[in-house]
């Protein structure tokens, strides 16, 4: 399974040092930009799991990032934390959700807090990343398996016996599909 990596975005590098520290313990990389261009540069090239990102910054601020990121297909589900020296307005709030976010920080920042909220959202991708393996591995099972016992299934000169026996194992595999599937659409 790769590596979770946790994007931070603050024009600050001494709040990026300070976010990186608190974070240490958490099983995951730590990406530093500096600016919000830089931030949408990396994440051009990178796979990121999570974002702590500052509001205030100069040249795109963290409400006009949410908003560039949002409209990338591939980014639309990254969670993002909002980490602000104020606190929002109910106007502000909504727009920030509006735009992705799924939670906010104000400054000056509990360690507890972040290292906590952060490494909920590292379990979560830990587990979204486990659900896609597996999908790819029944994926596989179904080109794999299901498909040619299909087409044995389907050969005529095949004893009664030999086609009972494939359709119990052509049986339990589109089951286990089944079950899959469920779960899936429960996650």
């Amino acid at each position: 399974m790769s590596t979770i990596k946790i994007l931070a975005v603050d024009d600050q590098i001494s709040s990026l040092l300070a976010l990186e520290d608190v974070l240490s313990g958490i099983n995951a990389s730590i990406i530093k930009a500096t600016s919000a261009r830089e931030a949408l540069l990396i994440m051009l090239k990178e796979s990121i799991d999570c974002v702590l990102l500052d509001v205030s910054m100069p040249e795109m601020d963290g409400f006009e990032f949410l908003k560039t990121l949002r409209n990338a297909p591939t980014h639309t589900k990254v969670p993002v934390i909002m980490i602000t020296g104020k606190i929002f307005s109910e106007n502000e709030t909504l727009r920030a959700y509006k735009y992705g976010a799924v939670d906010f920080l104000l400054k000056p920042i509990e360690p507890e807090t972040l290292y906590r909220k952060v490494d909920f959202i590292v379990q979560q991708a830990l587990r979204i990343k486990s659900i896609e393996q597996i999908e790819g591995h029944l994926k596989k099972l179904e080109v794999d398996l299901i498909d040619p016992i299909e087409a044995l299934i389907a050969n005529k000169n095949n004893s009664p016996d030999q086609k009972e026996t494939l359709l119990k194992v052509s049986s339990k595999l589109k089951n286990l599909q089944t079950v899959w599937m469920e779960i899936n659409n429960g996650k």
